[in-house]
């Protein structure tokens, strides 16, 4: 059940008031947080657990934005892992000898649980800006110790390859897996979201990727972070953000305009959009929600829970 998206937490989200700030301290002392993406799993005991990956990202500081590992029974209160140092992923480019590429950052961590090898996996994006990233594959048997290697290489950005955002990783209908992910074409054209399959989670071949269409989307949207899980009825779930605006991400001054919307899948290609709005900034009770991040969903037997990250008025995650 380690990779359940069904579970007999009904009572706790029950009780669970609308739009909650978390409760998590982060290794940089700001408790301020993005990405997040969060499963659920049972503990060594058999009870109900929440697991949740995340990066800090205080005030824009991207030598903050690492990869952290925490839990919860709650689905509110957060901890970090036991016998876990946090960040999992530390600043290794960091040399104060060298002079540092632009906005250097590792971002956009996404969990999974790989049931034939039994381990857990984590993966997230390594980038150099402006030249290259990767996306990198972490592997743990207790969350606690985690090997890395590289799963994709992405060179020459912009010219080569894609500038990608958000990777997500989902078992495949049948065998294997899947990744999706946002290409962020700039100016170029307009964001897509594509994804590639593998049959083995460490061969992945970046140049057979597959655009999806989604029906009843705002055709002014611009998709920015995904993130896609498979339920246990057979679809696809994926939660979206999206901004309205031509918006430049590299200018902190812009205030885009965005929508956080939740859409459906059978077959990985074609997509329709939830007719619920489920955006926060927008509906929801919290102050100073300026924009969203990337967000996460779960399942319990009645509900849909929506973990979100955004960004206050005052720079605040």
């Amino acid at each position: 059940m380690l990779y359940a998206q069904s579970t007999t937490l009904d009572s706790i989200v029950n009780a669970m008031p609308a739009d909650t700030l978390l409760k998590l301290t982060t290794y940089d002392g700001s408790g301020q947080s993005v990405h997040p993406d969060v499963v659920l799993t049972k503990d060594k005991n058999g009870k109900d657990m929440f697991l949740m990956a995340h990066t800090p990202y205080p005030f824009y500081q991207d030598k903050f934005e690492n990869p952290c590992l925490y839990y919860s029974y709650n689905g509110i209160n957060f901890f970090p892992v036991d016998s876990l140092t946090n960040p999992i992923v530390p600043l290794t480019y960091i040399d104060s000898t060298k002079p540092q590429p632009h906005r250097n950052h590792n971002d956009d961590p996404d969990l999974l649980f790989d049931a034939k090898k039994q381990q857990w996996l984590l993966h997230y994006l390594a980038t150099f800006n402006p030249d290259s990233q990767n996306v990198v594959q972490l592997s743990s048997k207790d969350l606690v110790h985690w090997q890395k290697q590289n799963a994709i290489e992405y060179k020459n950005l912009g010219t080569q390859d894609p500038f990608i955002v958000s990777p997500s990783v989902s078992p495949a209908p049948k065998k294997g897996y899947v990744l999706f992910y946002v290409n962020n074409n700039g100016s170029k054209t307009k964001n897509t979201i594509e994804y590639i399959s593998t049959k083995s989670l460490y061969k992945w071949n970046k140049t057979k990727r597959t655009q999806v269409t989604i029906a009843g989307i705002d055709t002014a949207l611009v998709p920015w972070h995904i993130d896609v899980i498979k339920h246990t009825d057979g679809y696809y779930y994926m939660t979206l953000c999206a901004h309205r605006t031509d918006f430049n991400w590299f200018d902190e001054k812009q205030i885009p305009d965005y929508e956080l919307l939740f859409a459906r899948s059978a077959n990985l290609k074609d997509w329709a959009i939830s007719p619920t709005n489920i955006n926060p900034c927008k509906n929801g009770t919290l102050k100073e929600c300026n924009y969203i991040y990337r967000s996460s969903s779960v399942f319990t037997t009645n509900y849909v829970l929506v973990y979100y990250s955004y960004f206050r008025r005052n720079g605040q995650n």
